[in-house]
């Protein structure tokens, strides 16, 4: 199964899980507010039975025990959820400033090999609404090899590095590119066994046509800089030097690959990707915005989230069968009492409501301990961590960000799931007749 068929069923599986919970709440509730034949949304006095019979002494302490082991699950599938969310949100975090302190938030391209007239372009779209940053380009791949190894390097030719750029210089500067200077990533520097001041050599397969064929362009470099973006791809690819470098490199006399824009909020990096194409009429333009360029990895990293977030979902609903199991039981044992309301006035909704309340209370203290818990452990994961080998993965541990949307929703689906497993064991608590209950 290919990535984008995997990540369809699970946003269909998703929304068709979502459906069917939202379906079957709104059903439930529909049938509680007018089952009577008219709106009564009141709990009033079904509240206060349900509490009752929450606190009253047990003649069979397995249901006490059941109880407790229905909070217990309910309250472990929502800190499980919640933990799990935000560790995902902060890997998410993580990898998105990576990628935006590594690359520009929009890159312009052109058509064709000639882009001479950058400096024309630059004028027109520098000054739209939202850009910080605007600068050349050029982009071309070739070798880098040292006295002791060979590496594929990916060679970006700028005219100043930007401000996301000066900050993962980890030695040397970006100052000293000048006419021979390269700025390599820090895996790219192991791997070659080069440090700061030695020479390496870049051959470029755009060469010039001699008697034997085209001929590879080979030019010396000096390391001034090593950079570490933090992400292994980068650092064991990517090289900078001067754009006029990259130039001569690269047989592009005055032209260049394209134009980098930085953006004050990258959200938006789509919609002014379009606005700056609208601005230069199309074709030969095109410009694509960071997402677009990553979005294979930040598709698997949503599936991810989606497929974690369906089977805590499942783990809920599984707990959510001990709630059902408690009332059922609860209601075999308040057979009389419930033939006695039955008896003085109680309608079949009304027993049913009793019920109701208290499920959604086993439910909601589940709910409210486990949310508490996990946003508890979440800022404890904040603070002090979990750690993890910077040298491998690159993070010092385990990131962490809670997401306030995301909290609410684990809450509202942990009360939607807990509610519709009262559904069934209060409807058998309205069906009992008075005479069997008082005869029992």
């Amino acid at each position: 199964m290919t990535d984008s068929v995997a990540y369809q069923v699970v946003i269909y599986a998703a929304i068709g899980l979502g459906a069917i919970l939202a379906l079957g709440v709104i059903a439930a509730f529909a049938y509680l507010f007018f089952g009577e034949g008219r709106f009564n949304p009141s709990f009033a006095y079904e509240n206060i039975i349900a509490r009752r019979f929450l606190m009253a002494k047990r003649s069979h302490k397995a249901v006490s025990m059941i109880t407790l082991i229905s909070i217990f699950a309910v309250m472990a599938a929502c800190a499980g959820m919640v933990i799990v969310m935000s560790v995902m949100n902060g890997f998410s975090s993580d990898f998105r400033d990576k990628i935006l302190g590594s690359n520009p938030h929009i890159m312009l391209m052109r058509f064709g090999h000639d882009f001479s007239n950058y400096e024309e372009v630059l004028q027109k779209t520098k000054n739209i609404s939202g850009i910080s940053e605007a600068s050349p380009f050029v982009l071309g791949e070739g070798m880098l090899s040292s006295k002791y190894n060979m590496s594929g390097v990916v060679l970006k030719g700028i005219q100043k590095p930007d401000n996301d750029l000066k900050k993962v210089i980890k030695e040397g500067s970006w100052d000293d590119l000048g006419d021979t200077g390269i700025v390599i990533g820090i895996e790219m520097a192991k791997n070659l066994k080069v440090f700061i001041g030695n020479a390496i050599q870049v051959v470029s397969p755009m060469g010039e046509l001699g008697p034997m064929g085209m001929l590879p362009k080979t030019k010396n470099f000096k390391v001034v800089g090593l950079f570490s973006s933090g992400m292994y791809e980068y650092d064991s690819k990517f090289a900078y030097t001067s754009l006029e470098n990259a130039q001569r490199l690269f047989g592009l006399k005055a032209s260049v690959s394209g134009i980098e824009y930085k953006i004050k909020n990258p959200e938006q990096a789509a919609t002014i990707a379009l606005e700056i194409e609208k601005k230069l009429d199309g074709y030969p333009m095109y410009a694509r915005d960071w997402m677009e360029m990553n979005r294979p990895l930040f598709s698997a990293l949503k599936l991810e989230k989606i497929a974690m977030f369906i089977i805590l979902m499942t783990l809920l609903a599984m707990a959510s069968l001990l709630i059902l199991v408690t009332l059922i039981m609860v209601v075999l044992e308040k057979n009389k009492e419930i033939a006695i309301l039955k008896s003085m006035g109680a309608t079949s909704v009304s027993i049913m409501k009793i019920f109701v309340s208290y499920g959604l209370t086993i439910g909601s203290i589940g709910m409210v301990t486990g949310v508490g818990l996990g946003l508890i452990l979440c800022v404890v994961l904040q603070h002090f961590g979990i750690g993890l080998d910077a040298e491998i993965y690159y993070i010092s541990q385990i990131p962490v960000r809670i997401d306030a949307v995301e909290v609410v929703y684990v809450a509202l689906g942990a009360l939607a799931v807990s509610f519709l497993a009262t559904m069934p064991p209060a409807l058998f608590a309205a069906r009992l007749k008075p005479v069997e209950g008082l005869r029992a």
